[in-house]
């Protein structure tokens, strides 16, 4: 068995192993942005030549309490069928992959803290098991009803979808304000090129970035990222402004949602830290979803001050 970084030429087997896994062949389009435009890593695994694994991730930008650093987000993992009997081993190539890309991203020199995301149920047991990862935090979706603002609440606010061109003087104040306000915590930056690149440059999905001002425009209030889902609710996917705006952002998204005929705005966020966005009318649902990072030096620390929200993952 031989395990290396991935190179270009693994691609098309890559896509083959993707399709054997899942059942599905991948976008090849949100590959590239994943890998290629995002500063995406990852390693593989060969038995006689043929490709059976690889364990990939995105390195996210990431401030820890006002230091700038970065993290892994680990992302289309997998591992050939017939190679599964030995998945929940030590040394099955789930750990041999994963183990390999952390010492090449962790540790004294390297580019990364920690890795954090998601995982399944199952992959976090198994994460747990084989000494990887730790369950640190629920993550809830916070969910409300769609509300019209009464005529003079309408006349407070405006509404406007924002372009790429808009991005840096509509998202670098707001995610100043925003970095300053959350110095205390651990944050994943969203600044314009970020937001740039993960939202309007995705290209299998498409996203409204909004940004919310006083009806004058001589106070804004911060900029949100929202996509209408296919179950007539609207999807919040990040916040970009100081904690005191944020219930006043809920507000206006809830008139928005109810603009486009939307019954309902949800958004994740770490539970531990979601006390900003708690109302007598919102409605708290356990969608079994656990932020995850690796075993490590501060990394529990770090993950009980992590602001989390949906467009952290790569799969809203």
């Amino acid at each position: 068995m031989q395990i290396e970084p991935v190179c270009a030429g693994d691609r098309e087997a890559l896509f083959q192993l993707f399709t054997r896994c899942f059942g599905l062949a991948p976008q090849r389009e949100t590959w590239q942005w994943k890998y290629d435009a995002g500063a995406g890593v990852g390693v593989v695994a060969h038995d006689r030549g043929e490709l059976v694994a690889h364990y990939g991730a995105l390195i996210r930008r990431v401030l820890f309490q006002g230091e700038h650093g970065q993290a892994l987000a680990p992302m289309d993992v997998m591992v050939a069928p017939e190679q599964r009997g030995v998945l929940s081993k030590q040394n099955g190539l789930m750990a041999q992959t994963a183990r390999y890309l952390f010492q090449q991203q962790f540790g004294e020199g390297k580019p990364c803290r920690l890795a954090m995301g998601f995982p399944t149920r199952r992959a976090r047991a198994l994460g747990a098991r084989l000494g990887l990862y730790i369950d640190v935090s629920v993550v809830d979706e916070l969910s409300w009803s769609s509300r019209p603002l009464n005529w003079y609440e309408r006349l407070q606010y405006r509404i406007t979808p924002l372009r790429d061109g808009d991005l840096d003087a509509w998202v670098n104040p707001a995610w100043r304000a925003m970095a300053a306000d959350f110095h205390e915590m651990v944050i994943g930056v969203r600044d314009s090129a970020w937001v740039r690149y993960r939202y309007l440059q995705h290209p299998a999905r498409n996203y409204l970035v909004l940004g919310i001002q006083n009806r004058w425009g001589t106070h804004r209030l911060g900029v949100v990222v929202v996509r209408e889902d296919e179950d007539s609710g609207l999807e919040c996917l990040d916040l970009i402004a100081p904690r005191s705006t944020m219930p006043e952002l809920v507000r206006v998204l809830r008139h928005y949602c109810s603009h486009l005929s939307r019954t309902r705005l949800h958004l994740w966020v770490n539970r531990l830290l979601r006390e900003p966005l708690m109302s007598a009318e919102v409605e708290v649902l356990d969608r079994d979803m656990r932020l995850t990072v690796t075993v490590g030096p501060n990394s529990e620390y770090y993950a009980r001050r992590w602001w989390i929200t949906n467009g952290d993952t790569d799969f809203r």
